[in-house]
């Protein structure tokens, strides 16, 4: 699955541990949608997206429970449109994100975390 030249889409849904192997070229995936899965650490994430050149559309929405998490970090340079949601019994302490043609963006934080402060600095 890490290796395919032809996938365009790929969504994973549901009890999925993703670890990703340092063997990944995923040359034609546009669209990627992560729902509910499990990441094996804080950078398992990044390694996958770090993979995938011309990914245009991100969907992560993180697990309610199980998942340890706690850095998100989304660095994509030809994403262009993404969505997060955090469920409310997930907490983030860190979110990096860095995605220069980003033109559509959606946060979903249902984690009632009050201490939270977000910079976002659009750059056009």
């Amino acid at each position: 699955m890490y290796t395919s030249k032809s996938l365009v889409i790929l969504k994973l849904d549901g009890e999925i541990l993703l670890d990703v192997p340092r063997m990944v070229s995923l040359p034609s995936l546009k669209t990627l949608k992560l729902q509910s899965v499990r990441y094996v650490n804080d950078e398992t994430l990044q390694r996958l997206l770090s993979n995938c050149p011309i990914l245009e559309d991100l969907v992560v929405r993180l697990r309610e429970y199980g998942d340890t998490m706690q850095k998100l970090t989304v660095v994509a340079p030809s994403v262009r449109s993404l969505s997060l949601c955090i469920p409310y019994s997930h907490e983030i302490a860190e979110y990096v994100i860095e995605t220069p043609s980003l033109k559509y963006f959606k946060l979903v934080d249902y984690s009632n975390n009050d201490h939270y402060a977000f910079l976002i600095d659009l750059c056009f």
